[in-house]
């Protein structure tokens, strides 16, 4: 998130897609590297992780969203880059700013310390669309297990009605 408050230091208006660019070039990515997809394939990681930067530091208020596509730097990301943090991640500002924290739905626990259910620091490394696919992976080699165990220890009759109407699920619906 530093590089792209950084970019938008300049007090002007920027195009998003635009930083993506000048991002990508800043990072010295490849054309390798910038074509490399979510695992849903619909966008380019680094894409994503710079528009999760985008809305992170716009739902903080470090970043203004003056129209569609567009941000610029706000005062409160003035006062930030001032501070020189050499790190700039969810963890900073969830504990700096409650609008951030509303965003994200953390809630203050009863000793006045930020709690959020199933949050780590590893989660911060990943965005939300890197995290549903994560799960979805999980939850599809937990079903691919189960149902693997129950084929090997079901009777042959189970593995053969099992195996039916598999074939007559996936027939064209013309030729059912």
């Amino acid at each position: 998130m530093l590089p792209l408050l950084r970019l938008a230091s300049d007090d002007k208006e920027h195009l998003f897609r635009a930083a993506v660019e000048t991002l990508a070039e800043q990072f010295k990515l490849t054309p390798a590297e910038r074509q490399q997809e979510l695992p849903s394939r619909t966008q380019p990681i680094f894409d994503n992780r710079v528009g999760w930067a985008r809305t992170y530091l716009v739902k903080a208020m470090l970043l203004e969203a003056p129209r569609r596509a567009h941000f610029k730097i706000a005062d409160r990301g003035k006062q930030v880059l001032q501070a020189q943090p050499s790190r700039l991640d969810a963890a900073f500002l969830r504990q700096n700013y409650a609008e951030f924290r509303d965003f994200v739905g953390a809630k203050a626990s009863t000793d006045g310390s930020q709690e959020r259910a199933s949050e780590t620091v590893a989660a911060d490394a990943v965005t939300p669309e890197e995290s549903l696919e994560n799960a979805y992976q999980r939850l599809r080699l937990a079903v691919e297990s189960d149902v693997l165990a129950r084929l090997q220890n079901g009777s042959s009759g189970f593995f053969e009605r099992v195996v039916v109407q598999l074939l007559v699920a996936n027939r064209p619906p013309h030729t059912r």
